[in-house]
């Protein structure tokens, strides 16, 4: 858990399409490492979410969203 002031994500988290790939970025402080993300559907269901270190201390997200 960290300040939620010293992350920034991006777009991507408004309006998504089921069963496409939903991507969004993450800016964060280095010293805070490696983000945890996890996303719910509508049901509260937690979706599998892939994250892969971009540059500059940033992160791609992506998950499919089976219901919206």
């Amino acid at each position: 858990v960290s300040d939620t002031a010293k992350v920034l994500i991006t777009e991507g988290l408004e309006k998504v399409s089921v069963n496409r790939l939903a991507t969004f970025t993450i800016e964060a402080d280095a010293s805070l490492g490696s983000p945890t993300v996890e996303v719910l559907s509508p049901t509260r269901e937690s979706l599998p979410v892939q994250i892969k270190q971009g540059i500059h201390g940033s992160y791609t997200a992506g998950f499919t969203p089976k219901d919206v």
